[in-house]
């Protein structure tokens, strides 16, 4: 099968594991949460139980199987916001628009539906740390075991690459190539299944994100890194104070800052940008309260709003452009998402929705519809 313009996913080789053991949480009717210490096994169906969601922290500063979905949860409650932090971000308050296969999609910044608008259990694809598309509809992600799949949105999935004995963090370049961490080292994953090594001497590579000059930033454990693909070169970028982990990163809507999540901490950090998207000053803490420490992925929509999977709480959270924390659900750890990306908004996938892995919980993937399209449709750089 031919694989082209593959979007965000995760890769190849072996890497750092997720964490400890999971702690499976079954929901009774009235959505209170019994913990019991268990691993996750394969589940034939994957119905969605009632999410507990939490209030609001305070930032400190101021940005194979079946192909049919299953039932959806409504939209659930959330926390107040209790606090909120200045920042120099700003965010559109008018509707605008973004592209779907099945009509345009009118969002309004100031009038989301909270905390969300859908969610779905997908039983079909398949994905472990991340997922991408391809330019016709499928949805690309690692089986958990040895292969990358492909799955129709409603379809059954099939086999893309067998081989494949880890995946982490990755992203898509402008010409369809996918790069992505495995372990020590960044991978490139071209358009005929071709595999070449791009940057090795990393220390537990993770999140791996395609910046506005096309430089690929890898997040390692003890800092971030800019790799020059058509130089072949890796250079240093940016570390945390303190020794803090980094984990995962992406820039805001005008590519001035780099948001970092991270590893060891419930914090995440921004560093200000200039126009060659060179670090200026220290990264400080953005958003605290981002779950207790391990987070797994970080994205940012079309409004300016962060999303970030923590596994320790088996949550998603919301960041909003001031640093105000909400989360999403709590308390999910067998649905849990390692990783999420946008949907491409072909083939019914819904580019105003997340797709999350939840390798808990047999490799399935997660549908969360936001009503708002990835901040990469509207993305700017002065630089470019």
């Amino acid at each position: 099968m031919t694989m082209s313009r593959l979007v965000p996913t995760c890769l190849l080789a072996a890497a750092l594991a997720c964490g400890p053991g999971p702690i499976l949480v079954d929901f009774t009717s009235d959505g209170v949460a019994d913990a019991s210490e268990s691993e996750a096994g394969p589940s034939d169906a994957s119905e969605s139980g009632s999410l507990d969601t939490g209030e609001s922290s305070t930032s400190e500063t101021g940005e194979s199987g079946t192909g049919e979905t299953s039932e959806s949860t409504s939209t659930s409650e959330t926390g107040e916001s209790t606090s909120t932090s200045e920042t120099d971000e700003s965010t559109s308050t008018s509707e605008t628009e973004s592209g779907s296969e099945t009509g345009e999609l009118p969002y309004d910044c100031d009038a989301l539906v909270q905390p969300y608008v859908e969610l779905r259990e997908l039983d079909a694809p398949r994905a472990f740390h991340d997922v991408a598309f391809d330019d016709t509809g499928h949805l690309i992600g690692w089986d958990g075991f040895s292969a990358f799949m492909s799955a129709p949105y409603g379809g059954a999935a099939s086999l893309l690459l067998p081989g494949v004995t880890f995946v982490d963090g990755m992203d898509v370049l402008a010409n369809g190539d996918i790069v992505y961490a495995a372990g020590s080292e960044l991978r490139r994953l071209a358009d005929n299944l071709q595999v070449t090594v791009e940057a090795s001497g990393f220390v537990g590579a993770y999140g791996v994100t395609v910046g506005p000059d096309q430089r690929v930033y890898v997040g390692a454990s003890d800092a971030v890194y800019r790799v020059d693909l058509e130089l072949g070169q890796t250079e240093f970028f940016v570390a945390l104070p303190g020794n803090i982990n980094t984990r995962a990163t992406v820039f805001n809507l005008d590519s001035t800052r780099m948001y970092i999540a991270t590893l060891s901490s419930g914090d995440v950090y921004v560093v200000e940008l200039d126009i060659d998207l060179e670090p200026v000053g220290v990264p400080s803490v953005f958003a605290s309260g981002v779950g207790s420490s391990w987070h797994d992925g970080i994205g940012m929509d079309a409004c300016g709003n962060l999303y970030v999977p923590e596994y320790f709480t088996g949550g998603l959270y919301r960041i909003d452009p001031q640093g105000v924390v909400t989360p999403l659900y709590m308390n999910d750890s067998v649905g849990y998402g390692h990783g999420l990306e946008w949907g491409s908004g072909v083939g019914g996938w819904r580019d105003d929705a997340l797709y999350l892995p939840q390798p808990y919980d047999a490799n399935t993937v997660r549908e969360l519809v936001l009503g708002v399209p990835s901040a990469a449709t509207v993305r700017t750089w002065a630089g470019g």
